[in-house]
Formats: C-alpha cells, sequence, structure tokens
C-alpha cells in the first residue's frame, strides 16, 4: 500500500476521524484482505476528506466494507462499500480500488451530477494522487473521450489540475456536491469552455503521444504549477 504525504499536517489533525467496519459474513475468505482495507480505509479517508472538504460540511463518519459473492468490482452506496470477493482474489493487490470507493463516500452527492465527474474525480485521485507510482497510461482522446468518466475522465481533471488550478478537484467537488454545476464552471475556473479545454487536452496528447513515440502516461501531463 502507497500514500501521499503532500498535505499540511494541521488539516489532517482537524480532518474528521472516521469508523470503518469489515462485514465478511457472505464472504469469511476475504477476512485477512478486509483488514488490511480497513486499516487503508482508517489512514486515507482523513486526507480525501480534507482534499474535498467544504465549508459546513461533514462528510460521513462511518465506513463498512461488505465482501461478498457479486458481479462486478466494487459499488457504493451511501457510506458502505460493496467488494468483490471474487474480485479480490484474483487482484489482490488493487488498493486503487479501495480509494476510489472511499472517494464516492465522501462525495456524498444528493443531487443529478454528470457521471463523468463522479467517476473521473474518483479516479483522478486513485491515479494521480494515492498510486502515481504506478505512471498509468493516459487513455487515448480520439477513442476514449471524457464522457466515459473513469481515468478518461481523471487523466482530464488532472491535466487542467496541473494547468490551471491545483483546487481543481476540491472546487469542482463542491459545486457537484450542492447540486450547482453547469458548464459555466470551466468558464470561470479555466477561462474556456468545457469542449475548449478538451480540445486542448486532445492537441496536447497528439503532441506528446508524436514526441514520445508511445502513448502518453501520467508522468508526461505537465508538471504541477
Amino acid at each position: 500500500m502507497v500514500g501521499w504525504s503532500l498535505l499540511a499536517g494541521a488539516a489532517l489533525l482537524a480532518a474528521p476521524k472516521v469508523t470503518v467496519e469489515i462485514d465478511v459474513n457472505r464472504s469469511p475468505s476475504s477476512a485477512v484482505w478486509a483488514a488490511q482495507a480497513k486499516a487503508l480505509a482508517e489512514e486515507w479517508y482523513p486526507e480525501l476528506a480534507d482534499l474535498l472538504r467544504q465549508s459546513g460540511w461533514t462528510p460521513p463518519r462511518r465506513v463498512t466494507l461488505r465482501f461478498e459473492p457479486m458481479e462486478g468490482v466494487a459499488g457504493t452506496a451511501g457510506d458502505v462499500i460493496h467488494i468483490s470477493e471474487d474480485w479480490i482474489r484474483r487482484r489482490p493487490d488493487d488498493w486503487g480500488m479501495v480509494i476510489h470507493e472511499l472517494v464516492h463516500v465522501v462525495q456524498a452527492y444528493r443531487k443529478p451530477v454528470p457521471g463523468w465527474i463522479t467517476e473521473g474525480i474518483a479516479d483522478g485521485i486513485r491515479y494521480g494522487k494515492f498510486e502515481p507510482q504506478r505512471d498509468s497510461a493516459l487513455h487515448d482522446p480520439e477513442r476514449s473521450p471524457y464522457r466515459d468518466g473513469y481515468w478518461s475522465a481523471g487523466a482530464f481533471l488532472t491535466y487542467l489540475e496541473r494547468l490551471y488550478d491545483r483546487r481543481l478537484f476540491t472546487r469542482l467537488n463542491e459545486v457537484a456536491r450542492r447540486g450547482e454545476y453547469s458548464p459555466e464552471f470551466w468558464r470561470r475556473y479555466g477561462g474556456r469552455t468545457l469542449e475548449q479545454l478538451w480540445d486542448e487536452y486532445r492537441a496536447w496528447y497528439r503532441r506528446k503521444a508524436e514526441e514520445l513515440g508511445r502513448q502518453p502516461r501520467l508522468s508526461d501531463l505537465p508538471s504541477q504549477r
């Protein structure tokens, strides 16, 4: 397991503590992995809560990790994260999945939000901040637009964060949580429309791929300003 230590100590001290419970009633064989996931969640939840902080708002203080036979990988409903026992058996090193789902707990959106924003924030934090050492390859924007969500959107948001606004994830999450997101958000924080910013990212990707002679990766994104 890995983490980042870039957040200010004072902020971490002020972050809310969380009670993490594990439920392996339907998957006793997951107990060892579940205990490690619990420790990871206890370590990271305060950092995620600080990154996605909002004045006057308190994130859920209790999280349940429920391991069970299920299709797919994982899913979050409120403060309960459902995790596939088959997935962790096949991918026992996939701790980033836990971080992605913890972000959804912290997001706690109650009003409609474009899915690509919800998933893009979660994967942007997962790949860009929790496990940057993986140096994940960036999806070709011509084949995988930001509306696909997940890392397609996460990489795009990370690009914008580095170029325009170091607090982009915090700001975008705040308007999403309040149900106030609109396309005008991008004009305020990037000075351009969303589609103009996307065209810029696509052009950057093409130039970088040609320059490198390979698919660009996380480490090839512009350095943080």
